[in-house]
């Protein structure tokens, strides 16, 4: 579920997945470099932990922040916060 809202000075861009979350001891570092969120076992060992810093990097560069909270409901999935500064038209 994509769900987004308007404040005076952010557009905050809410992700939500129902999934199995991300572990408390793991979530503190999602946004490292090579960091991933998943035990490689049990995803079948895809990925680099690299999507998340990517991420990370693109919304600072523009002036945004990301942020993820899990779990979210009935000890399951997670939600990635994407904060956009507001800015008015020139």
């Amino acid at each position: 579920m994509v769900t987004a809202s308007v404040t005076p000075d952010q557009v905050p861009v809410h992700v939500v997945d129902d999934g199995p979350g991300i572990a408390s001891d793991a979530l503190p570092r999602i946004f490292d470099k090579f960091v991933k969120a998943q035990d490689s076992e049990t995803d079948g060992g895809q990925g680099t932990g690299l999507g998340l810093a990517i991420a990370k990097g693109i919304m600072e560069a523009h002036g945004g922040t990301i942020a993820a909270e899990s779990p979210v409901a009935s000890g399951r999935g997670t939600r990635m916060t994407l904060s956009f500064a507001r800015k008015e038209p020139a």
